[in-house]
């Protein structure tokens, strides 16, 4: 019984190392790029006031320090905009036309207000 030899590689490709663990190489005329990563993830919003802020007064004799408490605490929640007017609600370019971005835009800003809002209340 003779054995036959390994078939030698086409010239000027080099072989494959033996043991190697590399992945093959995808066939010809496909993509080696997957899909786009996903989007990041929110900013996790606080659905609370923390401890620190006192509830006010009905009489406002706290209005002072609740306001300094509450407004550092809406800008290191990068909600302060919502209440000193900085961060307008987007409106689409054509209001007979609205594209899916702004729509989906619209809908941010009007549950991040609404968020604002109800840390106000509470």
């Amino acid at each position: 019984m003779s054995t036959v030899p390994p078939a030698a590689p086409p010239s000027g490709s080099n072989p494959p190392p033996t043991g190697s663990s590399a992945p093959a190489a995808p066939p010809a005329g496909t993509s080696t790029t997957s899909a786009p990563p996903p989007p990041p993830a929110p900013t996790p919003a606080i659905e609370q006031l923390p401890a620190n802020i006192p509830h006010l007064k009905p009489d406002g004799t706290n209005w002072a320090i609740f306001a300094v408490r509450f407004q550092e605490a809406m800008q290191a929640n990068r909600r302060w905009g919502f209440f000193d007017g900085s961060t307008p609600q987007p409106t689409p370019a054509d209001p007979l036309n609205v594209m899916p971005a702004e729509t989906e835009a619209i809908a941010k800003w009007d549950y991040d207000d609404l968020v604002a809002r109800y840390l106000l209340s509470q």
